[in-house]
């Protein structure tokens, strides 16, 4: 098993009143190499901050998080910081929803899509710089020279999503970690986004976890979903079931409520 979670709960501490909020309640999630599981589920869900604890970027301040979470035999909520550190970026990685918001403005995207080699290989600069363009060019970005020479702010939207893919997937992880890689753009870019995620899938087997308020980019995408609803596992189970025959009333008015986007295929 690659991935094991089991009775994941997430409080958050307030220090001042000296209390503790739970925000995300018992989750079990299973995941082999080579899966696409999806989260579903509205804001303030829980699936961010359950996907965000995978990834080990919660912090260890203020949240809390009981229960285990098992990547490749390790416990992320009880090993070493350091071990923790060796694994982000290089066995899990992780996209976001807004790529302005991870991708510095000051620095061409060519270094920054270096980043993780300069961390976790001994590449010199020009292997770093062509390791990067293949990249670049994996993700289906044209002429990806230019844009390894550009600012993010020369870059579309989704161009600028396809360079966070790139990013992530240069060292090749096992996890790939979607948190609403799709939601800041128009439908035809977002069918495109989530058929880049299915050919690395089927390409490289990196595993797949994508996070969405939208159960039908999801079916569309993944094998298994889970559906979150105030922090709770409502429903999960085989996509296509769950799409076409939702057992709780939440997730059938979560099927009824989001349009179907005629451009994914």
């Amino acid at each position: 098993m690659m991935l094991y979670v089991e009775d994941l709960s997430i409080q958050v501490r307030d220090k001042n009143a000296k209390t503790d909020t739970t925000l995300v309640y018992d989750v079990d999630l299973t995941m082999e190499r080579g899966d696409i599981v999806g989260i579903v589920g509205e804001s303030g869900s829980g699936k961010t901050l359950t996907a965000l604890s995978i990834a080990g970027l919660l912090s260890r301040h203020n949240m809390e998080r009981k229960g285990k979470i098992i990547f490749e035999g390790i416990n992320l909520l009880e090993c070493d910081r350091r071990v923790l550190r060796k694994l982000q970026g290089n066995e899990i990685s992780m996209i976001f929803q807004e790529p302005l918001n991870s991708l510095n403005p000051l620095i061409k995207v060519g270094k920054q899509v270096e980043e993780s080699l300069k961390i976790h290989t001994t590449m010199d600069k020009l292997e770093r710089k062509e390791r990067a363009i293949k990249a670049l060019r994996d993700v289906d970005l044209d002429n990806p020279e230019a844009v390894y020479n550009s600012y993010p702010h020369e870059l579309s939207g989704g161009m600028r999503q396809r360079v966070m893919i790139a990013s992530a997937m240069i060292i090749s992880p096992k996890l790939l970690i979607a948190d609403e890689p799709t939601t800041a753009l128009d439908v035809t870019i977002q069918a495109e986004i989530v058929n880049l995620l299915k050919t690395i899938n089927k390409e490289s087997g990196t595993a797949v976890l994508f996070i969405s308020h939208d159960l039908s980019l999801v079916n569309t995408l993944c094998e298994r979903v889970l559906v979150m609803q105030n922090g709770y596992v409502v429903e999960s189970g085989i996509c296509d079931d769950i799409f076409h025959h939702p057992k709780m009333e939440y997730t059938q008015k979560l099927v009824a409520a989001i349009p179907k986007n005629p451009f994914v295929n």
